[in-house]
């Protein structure tokens, strides 16, 4: 069976959303305010705005996009997020992948600091209204109207997002290997993103979740300090934020919740190989750095350092 993943999109992937986008037009024409002959026209310059002016998801199966939902702050309407340019490719349609794509923009909007989450949709689609329905929308009342479509009424629903929080806990180490791949693995399905240690007993694996979604990775390894190899010490791997909810503290309340529970444990130190990107985050959480420690990971190349919390 294939693994569906929802991630975020980066502007470089502008002619994957614009092949998605366009079958999306000419399937479902009546579902949205563009057209597919006004798309077609769109310079590569439009396509990068539209992926750099919102927060665009899309949805994977073996390599290949099955999906895709935008998020945006309102133009004119501070405070409020909208859903919208939802897709499923049909022979997806009723497994879930919708769903789970209505569930990241609205982890999104959450991070952002909205508590609910707003969507038009044409009044005409019994399919669209049951989807939006099962996730929790209602309709507010408000009915908008667009003169270059004439007899299109797209009604306004609002889901709720004030039950939502931000949640740590314990999971498998399987369920974080997409967001380590995504995040520290440059989404290169050829790259390997297990540990040997993943499912030895005393490894533990944290999660950070925003409602349904994981936003946060965090595995935990004991391990041979490289600072004094007489303290008993674990080591930090594959910390990884999501793309779009980066910078809002997320990671570091995931680290402090593994770390309170090490020390219950008589942890003494913990470590990690940095990345240098990261290296003012770790800087400003109580790290320190081993001097002359820097160096190249064998995985990605890119520049680390070694450092260390004593707890």
């Amino acid at each position: 069976m294939s693994s569906i993943v929802v991630r975020p999109m980066s502007a470089e992937e502008w002619p994957a959303y614009r092949d998605i986008r366009l079958e999306s037009l000419a399937d479902e024409p009546e579902a949205y305010g563009l057209t597919f002959a006004e798309a077609t026209e769109w310079a590569e310059e439009q396509w990068r705005n539209r992926l750099s002016g919102r927060s665009v998801f899309v949805a994977e199966a073996d390599g290949k996009l099955i999906g895709t939902a935008n998020g945006a702050p309102h133009e004119s309407q501070p405070g409020e997020y909208f859903l919208f340019g939802m897709y499923v490719t049909p022979t997806w349609r009723g497994r879930g992948v919708a769903e789970t794509l209505i569930d990241a923009v609205s982890a999104w909007a959450w991070s952002q600091g909205a508590r609910n989450i707003d969507l038009f949709v044409n009044s005409i689609l019994p399919r669209a209204l049951g989807l939006y329905a099962k996730a929790g929308f209602v309709r507010t009342g408000e009915i908008h109207t667009m003169p270059s479509r004439p007899g299109l009424e797209m009604w306004r629903l609002r889901r709720s997002l004030t039950e939502w929080e931000f949640a740590v806990r314990r999971v498998d180490a399987e369920v974080l290997y997409p967001l380590r791949r995504r995040v520290l693995r440059f989404n290169d399905p050829s790259r390997i993103v297990a540990d040997p240690r993943d499912h030895e007993t005393e490894s533990r694996h944290y999660g950070g979740f925003v409602g349904p979604r994981l936003v946060v990775s965090a595995s935990w390894y004991p391990s041979t300090s490289p600072v004094d190899p007489a303290l008993p010490t674990w080591q930090l791997r594959y910390m990884a934020t999501d793309l779009d909810v980066q910078g809002l503290g997320l990671g570091r309340t995931v680290i402090e919740v593994a770390l309170e529970e090490l020390r219950a444990m008589g942890v003494a130190q913990v470590w990690a190989n940095g990345r240098d990107t990261a290296l003012p985050f770790y800087d400003r959480t109580g790290w320190a750095r081993v001097p002359g420690s820097e160096h190249l990971s064998p995985e990605t190349q890119l520049p680390h350092t070694v450092i260390y919390r004593n707890l």
